[in-house]
């Protein structure tokens, strides 16, 4: 039976939907799914993975949202569960194509990271294991201009730059278009991604902030000393872990865009001054964030509890943290038995 009418209706709806058997609904063979509607774990920033760790690079603490791996970061990430990447290149001083966060330039080529993607693509050929290749934010004289043709020369055999290509595009259409020569599917696109960008949701922060005040953090939460953090041993995680969950619910029950563009639900911490300021206080970083939190296990009991109904690109720091299972979480939910969830 449906649940009680505690929840608006369309909510209680999609709820009761997702706890359904598969044998009680229509599905759709995913080929046949819009492609802004099949779900994949992005990692954000992707390319920061290259940059190295150690005592000798602190500013990479809040500069790398992804393990370091500076020969083979790309690769590492998707053997962890991404199937796509925010991708944001950069053109060097002397001119090379390198990538960027922020202001923070990581010195490897892009074109070696492309012929990462396209050797892992050749291994790994199923339908599910399309790459998407999200650039945005290309920085430099001429940059889009030289990503387009990296891209090309690398042997790439579609790039989207106009987004309206993506109205109507199925999933099986964007597979058609972006088969590699030696088997496997690379599909990269230029600012196609409505990111749905929250600089509120921090794992730390102070209890006097404004969009704090109306939380109620009790007694126990004053040894925190006026500030909360989203650590599972923390008394005050309960407030940021609440608002990052509650804003991926309402960007997932707002589904994607009629465009037909990409759309993005960031289950991610996001850095501020007072969330780098307290996290140093802790010795903690963009990683140890994610994994005190635990965030990529909670995210995997959420799509598997039913509760993001729609889901496009998930976007995850530290995917090597839980990626794995948060990729079998998304696909028990939408692949089952080779078909995905699509109500009909």
């Amino acid at each position: 039976q449906p649940p009680p009418h505690s929840e608006n209706m369309s909510t209680m709806l999609l709820r009761w939907l997702c706890m359904l058997p598969w044998s009680a609904m229509a599905v759709t063979p995913i080929r046949d799914l819009p492609l802004n509607q099949w779900p994949m774990i992005e990692t954000h920033d992707a390319a920061s993975g290259y940059l190295p760790k150690g005592r000798l690079h602190p500013i990479n603490q809040w500069a790398r949202t992804q393990p370091a791996d500076v020969k083979s970061a790309v690769r590492r990430q998707l053997d962890c569960g991404a199937r796509a990447f925010d991708w944001r290149p950069q053109v060097a001083s002397d001119g090379r194509l390198v990538m960027h966060h922020a202001s923070v330039q990581i010195n490897h080529l892009m074109s070696d990271a492309l012929t990462e993607m396209i050797d892992w693509a050749a291994n790994n050929t199923a339908d599910e294991d399309i790459v998407v290749l999200a650039i945005s934010k290309c920085t430099g004289k001429n940059c889009n201009s030289m990503a387009h043709d990296v891209l090309v020369k690398a042997g790439v055999p579609a790039v989207i730059r106009d987004c309206g290509q993506l109205k109507g595009m199925t999933l099986g259409q964007a597979l058609d278009m972006s088969k590699l020569p030696r088997g496997g599917h690379l599909l990269p696109m230029f600012e196609c991604v409505d990111e749905n960008y929250e600089p509120q949701n921090a794992c730390s922060g102070y209890q006097s902030e404004k969009a704090a005040l109306e939380f109620d953090f009790g007694t126990e939460a004053d040894a925190e000393k006026g500030f909360y953090t989203c650590y599972a041993e923390s008394k005050t995680k309960e407030f940021p872990v609440k608002r990052i969950f509650n804003y991926l619910r309402s960007v997932s029950q707002a589904g994607p865009p009629a465009s037909g563009r990409q759309w993005c639900m960031q289950g991610i911490w996001q850095e501020s001054t007072a969330s780098i300021a307290i996290g140093e206080l802790f010795g903690s970083s963009l990683l140890k964030d994610e994994q005190r939190s635990g965030l990529n296990r909670l995210l995997a009991n959420a799509v598997r509890a039913g509760d993001f109904p729609q889901i496009n690109l998930l976007e995850v720091n530290n995917v090597c943290d839980g990626g794995e299972d948060l990729l079998q979480a998304l696909r028990s939910r939408f692949l089952p038995n080779g078909t995905s969830l699509l109500i009909v």
